[in-house]
């Protein structure tokens, strides 16, 4: 397996490197980094020593991004992503 079908395959199985989420929500990785440690957004899955974030962390982070369009802070976007039923964006 090459690494473009490696990488083909984790798209396809709707896992990402940091990288690849940052590309695919316009966000920063160090911005990801921070929502994880300010807990708006959960821990990765680890493969090793490579973190895979699934289709579910690019969801919150689009959530994310459009309530702070909408004015909204980070504050007040942790309080409602704490307070949506579990397994939601």
């Amino acid at each position: 397996m090459t690494i473009a079908t490696s990488a083909a395959a984790c798209v396809s199985a709707g896992e990402h490197t940091v990288d690849e989420v940052a590309e695919l929500t316009g966000t920063t990785v160090r911005t990801i980094r921070w929502y994880q440690s300010e807990g708006l957004l959960p821990p990765p899955r680890r493969a090793g020593r490579t973190a895979r974030y699934g289709d579910d962390h690019v969801a919150r982070l689009e959530v994310i991004r459009d309530l702070q369009a909408h004015g909204l802070t980070l504050t007040a976007v942790r309080r409602l992503i704490d307070r949506a039923p579990e397994g939601a964006a």
